[in-house]
């Protein structure tokens, strides 16, 4: 699933988390700090309470209700919406306010709907039916958007995500915003937020009641970072009460959150900056951008892939369909990752050269014909030639091959390396007869 929607690279994005910005000053300040887009509440908080009281839930929208109220707004911001998770209980009116606003989402062309729960009390199991109810439904209203849901990257929000993701029955467009936080602060229980709260304690407050009625040995489990490398991280959140300063005032990451930032890059997320409209960044230090800065530089300080991980790349998460050569021809691309596994060629040739080595003493001679039946692009025939050459043997190689494509590569090498050492026959080896023993 690629929720890659801003870039093929790293992409950091700004939250103002104090202040209802619109997307046009949202996207004014973005902009000017060098962010790669926004994340902005689709209504406004004195609106969605308003709807709620009135029981004007279906009421079509007021212009001044919203904070996304454009394509143009859409083309640089992602939306934002707040969802209570008591029994039946949606913000701003329930099922219908939040379909409602989902349709507009969808209406503005939003890339992506980032879904927050917010604290109302109720029964453990009944929250995150009520959780999973409003991300499927956003996700259904929304049919061309990603919807993310936003919990903390705690115990807690591990167990609550796991459970909105098997009763929606893992929905494709439906993935994470994991929002980083002190592991104190995500085992504690904070005071209730307003609707459209957006801070760390708020999701985190809504998610741990749905812990409360796991076994306790569950409960206090404390989970290292590499059990989110296996779930659909779209969105890494940093508020920035994480952040630190350094000796000449910039913001910086502790030494545990750079090194999570360093495991979520393997998932290629995109970054958002949750962060007050004044933050705690003097001008002169760089205000707002100094977090776009660090977390770009802490991204390129990133260490390399390890040559496995290279290797998988682009086979993450996907079914792969079995390879069945003797009934299928294999397309060259197939070959090429046969052959990018250096340590296979090298048992191959050592396992051919030890055989030639004891048939050598075994027979007392030095000429022997070798058979490589599926000799694909010829990589087994090089190692053949090698392992022969290291024993000091001589070797007449026959190349059998059933793929047509593939003769046309063991054709051309046969002209321009290998020669007389090697005959190619295209043939299929369950009927082919050979001539020589």
């Amino acid at each position: 699933i690629d929720f890659a929607w801003m870039t093929d690279g790293v992409s950091i994005g700004l939250e103002v988390s104090d202040t209802e910005y619109n997307g046009m000053q949202t996207e004014s300040v973005g902009r000017a700090a060098g962010f790669g887009f926004g994340c902005v509440a689709l209504m406004r908080r004195a609106a969605v309470a308003a709807r709620g009281e009135a029981g004007s839930a279906t009421r079509p929208f007021e212009r001044n209700e919203l904070l996304l109220g454009s394509s143009d707004d859409a083309r640089f911001s992602i939306a934002s919406i707040g969802v209570g998770v008591g029994v039946g209980v949606g913000v701003g009116g329930g099922p219908a306010s939040l379909g409602l606003q989902a349709a507009w989402a969808a209406h503005v062309g939003v890339r992506a709907v980032v879904v927050r729960a917010t604290p109302l009390a109720s029964p453990a199991g009944a929250a995150l039916a009520s959780l999973a109810r409003a991300v499927a439904l956003v996700a259904a209203a929304a049919p061309h958007a990603h919807v993310l849901l936003r919990v903390p990257m705690s115990d807690a929000g591990w167990h609550s995500w796991n459970a909105v993701r098997a009763l929606c029955g893992s929905h494709t467009r439906i993935g994470l915003a994991l929002e980083l936080c002190d592991s104190d602060s995500a085992s504690a229980s904070p005071s209730p937020a307003s609707p459209t709260s957006t801070s760390t304690s708020t999701s985190t407050f809504a998610v741990k009641q749905s812990v409360d009625s796991l076994p306790a040995s569950i409960q206090s489990t404390t989970q290292p970072a590499t059990r989110w490398l296996a779930e659909p991280v779209a969105l890494v959140v940093i508020p920035h009460v994480l952040f630190l300063l350094n000796k000449k005032n910039y913001p910086v990451l502790p030494k545990r959150h750079q090194h999570t930032v360093h495991q979520l890059l393997k998932l290629s997320p995109q970054f958002l900056v949750s962060c007050p409209a004044v933050p705690p960044i003097s001008k002169e230090n760089g205000g707002v951008e100094a977090y776009r800065i660090y977390i770009d530089h802490l991204c390129k300080l990133a260490p390399p892939d390890s040559k496995i991980d290279s290797f998988a790349k682009g086979y993450d998460d996907f079914l792969q369909a079995p390879l069945q050569p003797l009934m299928d021809n294999l397309e060259s691309a197939t070959y090429q990752v046969f052959e990018r596994d250096p340590v296979k060629y090298t048992q191959y040739e050592a396992a051919i050269a030890a055989a030639l080595a004891d048939r050598k003493l075994a027979v007392d001679q030095s000429f022997f014909s070798v058979c490589v039946f599926g000799a694909g692009r010829g990589p087994l025939v090089d190692c053949v030639l090698r392992a022969a050459s290291s024993v000091d043997c001589k070797v007449y190689v026959i190349a059998l091959e059933k793929n047509p494509n593939a003769i046309v590569f063991l054709n051309q090498k046969k002209c321009d390396v290998w020669g007389d050492a090697v005959d190619v026959v295209y043939a299929d080896m369950r009927y082919w007869v050979p001539t020589v023993k």
